[in-house]
C-alpha cells in the first residue's frame, strides 16, 4: 500500500503535468489569435521579431537543471485583464480612437476580447527573467532580452517620450480632492476605481470634446489602462496609487513612455515572485505585470 507521502507526491506531480499543459494550450491558443498582424502601427503582433534571443553553454547548463526542478504552485492570483479594456476601447468613436493613438496607446485599439491567458505560463516566464539584465532564461540554452522596442512592437504603445513617474510620497490631500470632484468618487479620501473610470471612457460627448472633457478622458484612460493590463500588481484591479500625481495631469500622459513603465512593473514583480518562492508562500504566488506581453514575446 502506497504511503500518505507518496500519494501527496504523486498528486502533486499530476497537478504540474496539468498546469503544463494547460501552458501549451494557451500559447498555442494565442499564437493563432495573434496569427494576423495589424499593418496599422505593427501593434500587437505575433511578436516573434520583439525579442533578442541567443544561447550559450553556461545558460544551458542552468535552465536544463532548472527545468529538472519545476515547480507550479496551487494557486495563481492577479487582476490582469485585457479583455476589460478591449470591451471598453471596441465602444469608441472616431475622435476617442484619435485620443487613444496620441497619447501613444494605438495598438489597444486592436485588442481581442476572446483571448485567455495562461498564469501558469506567466509564472514559468516570471520566474527564469533576471530582473537586472531584464532576460528571460528559455529552454534550450536561449535568452530573451525585453526591451522597450520589443515593447511596442508587440503591444503597439509608446516607447519614448517621458517616464512614468513612481511617486514615493503619499498622494497629497489637494490631488485626493481633485480627483473627487473630476470624478465623483465617494468622498476625497477614496480614490478613483474601475467603475468610476469606466462611466467617463463610455460617455457619450458627440462629435466635439471641450478641452475639459478630453483632459479628463485621457487621465481615466491611462489610469484604467494600468489597472488592468499596462501594470496590474494587486489580486483585485486597482490604479496604483504611486502613479496618481503623474497621470492626473493630461499633459505628462500625452508624451508618456508606456513601453518603459511596463518593463518596469515586470521587473518588480519578476523580483517578487522569486522572493516569494523562496521566503513566502510556495504555494500561493500574485502575478503582476502585462501578462500579454510576456506570453506574446515568447511565442
Amino acid at each position: 500500500m502506497a504511503s500518505k507521502a507518496e500519494s501527496n507526491a504523486g498528486d502533486l506531480s499530476q497537478r504540474r503535468a496539468v498546469t503544463r499543459s494547460h501552458a501549451r494550450r494557451c500559447e498555442s491558443s494565442n499564437e493563432a489569435v495573434f496569427g494576423e498582424r495589424t499593418a496599422r502601427r505593427g501593434g500587437l503582433g505575433d511578436g516573434r521579431d520583439a525579442g533578442e534571443t541567443k544561447g550559450n553553454g553556461e545558460a544551458r547548463g542552468k535552465g536544463d537543471k532548472e527545468e529538472t526542478q519545476e515547480y507550479y504552485p496551487d494557486k495563481f492570483h492577479g487582476s490582469f485583464s485585457s479583455q476589460a479594456v478591449g470591451e471598453v476601447v471596441c465602444t469608441f468613436g472616431k475622435k476617442k480612437r484619435e485620443i487613444v493613438e496620441e497619447i501613444g496607446l494605438g495598438g489597444l485599439l486592436h485588442l481581442k476580447t476572446n483571448m485567455t491567458h495562461s498564469r501558469a505560463l506567466v509564472f514559468w516566464l516570471l520566474r527564469r527573467l533576471d530582473p537586472q539584465k531584464m532576460r528571460i532564461l528559455l529552454g534550450g540554452g536561449n535568452e530573451m532580452a525585453l526591451t522597450e522596442k520589443s515593447v511596442e512592437r508587440v503591444l503597439g504603445i509608446r516607447s519614448s517620450g517621458v517616464e512614468l513617474v513612481q511617486a514615493k510620497r503619499a498622494i497629497p490631500d489637494s490631488l485626493k480632492l481633485t480627483l473627487h470632484q473630476t470624478f465623483g468618487t465617494r468622498s476625497p479620501k477614496v480614490l478613483p476605481k474601475g467603475d468610476e473610470l469606466r462611466r467617463v471612457l463610455l460617455k457619450e460627448y458627440g462629435e466635439e470634446m471641450s478641452k475639459k472633457d478630453e483632459d479628463k478622458f485621457v487621465v481615466a484612460l491611462s489610469a484604467f489602462c494600468c489597472a488592468y493590463m499596462l501594470g496590474p500588481e494587486e489580486r483585485s484591479a486597482m490604479v496604483p496609487k504611486n502613479i496618481w500625481e503623474f497621470i492626473s495631469v493630461a499633459g505628462n500622459v500625452r508624451n508618456c513612455n508606456w513601453a518603459r513603465y511596463v518593463l518596469s512593473i515586470i521587473r518588480k514583480n519578476a523580483q517578487e515572485v522569486k522572493n516569494n518562492m523562496m521566503h513566502g508562500d510556495p504555494f500561493s504566488v500574485r502575478l503582476g505585470g502585462c501578462w500579454l506581453y510576456l506570453e506574446v514575446i515568447k511565442l
